[in-house]
């Protein structure tokens, strides 16, 4: 799920659910609906600044990317595929707000892999000799896939599923430089950068950790889902950013709640949200609005934060707060 906390939107895609549409919510008029953009097996879609975010479009035999505002998200503002088959078209102007790299799998000649993408003047091309690295090493392909690309000033992170670490190629010298180790186990890394701070939240397994960007130190890392009764393993949801940056909102599919912390990761606040939000954002009326894993249902909350924070928030003005 992506948020555009200036205009109380969401956007998310649940693949497994909704395959080639966006489920948006509105909180101005408080309404939910479906946006079918194609006919991909699944979306996965990057949040961007100003309102802008990019979809990947993904196919068993290749990929589409597409831009768009949250202004009106059914709009592809302007859109390209690989391998290319005349499907573009759009103002060439907005890819300056789209990422220069996107990771993903498909089959060409009979031959499935994982491919890294790069955009050069509204046209993706493959970039695999940066992934080199993954290709040539000890992943079991059908199961550790290539899941993410983040272009992170001087350096490209990727994540790959069921690795416990961030993989850091310097662009400059052209060469992979290091695995950065996360807590949470074999899990599905998600990366979110916060440029002022230069900082990452990262979700992995049933842990987030905490990152700074400046020297790929981690600041903090914390277990926020318990090992089932049976001794099963159970992983957390997705997270958003809400307060000018500094709450994040974490899912807990397994325990039917979202949580609410700063960077020192000591929980402020908990919504019981019920069933399994595997997704959840906190709107500017305090309310938390989330989506159930298996339905994909909208679940709605709200935040019940401890005596300490609440007295914070109240002597800060919150916008959304209420004592």
């Amino acid at each position: 799920m992506i948020f555009y906390e200036s205009n109380q939107i969401a956007a998310s895609n649940m693949g497994w659910i909704d395959h080639g549409a966006l489920w948006i919510y509105d909180g101005k008029v408080d309404k939910q609906y479906m946006v079918q953009l194609s006919d991909a097996n699944y979306l996965t879609i990057i949040k961007r600044l100003s309102g802008y975010f990019a979809v990947i479009h993904h196919y068993d035999n290749g990929i589409t990317i597409s831009a768009h505002h949250f202004y009106d998200p059914s709009r592809k503002l302007v859109w390209t595929s690989y391998p290319h088959s005349g499907h573009s078209g759009g103002d060439p102007q907005y890819w300056r707000y789209m990422p220069d790299y996107y990771t993903a799998g498909f089959t060409t000649e009979g031959n499935h892999a994982f491919h890294l993408l790069c955009m050069q003047d509204g046209k993706l091309v493959l970039d695999d000799e940066k992934i080199s690295w993954y290709h040539q090493g000890a992943f079991d392909f059908a199961n550790q896939e290539l899941t993410g690309v983040y272009d992170i000033r001087d350096d490209l992170l990727f994540t790959v599923k069921g690795e416990a670490g961030l993989y850091r190629f310097d662009k400059n010298e052209n060469r992979m430089v290091e695995r950065l180790g996360l807590a949470g186990g074999p899990g599905n890394p998600f990366v979110y950068y916060i440029p002022m701070q230069n900082e990452l939240w990262i979700s992995n397994g049933d842990s987030l950790n905490y990152m700074g960007a400046y020297n790929w130190k981690m600041l903090q890392s914390k277990q926020f889902q318990e090992t089932s009764a049976t001794g099963v393993k159970q992983c957390i949801g997705g997270f958003t950013m809400a307060y000018d940056l500094t709450f994040c909102v974490l899912s807990r599919p397994f325990s039917g709640d979202v949580l609410s912390m700063a960077d020192d990761m000591v929980v402020n606040g908990v919504c019981k949200l019920g069933k399994q939000p595997v997704e959840a954002m906190l709107m500017k009326n305090g309310q938390v609005i989330g989506r159930d894993r298996k339905t994909g249902e909208m679940l709605r909350g709200e935040m019940v934060y401890e005596k300490r924070m609440r007295k914070i928030l109240k002597s800060n003005r919150v916008p959304w707060f209420k004592a």
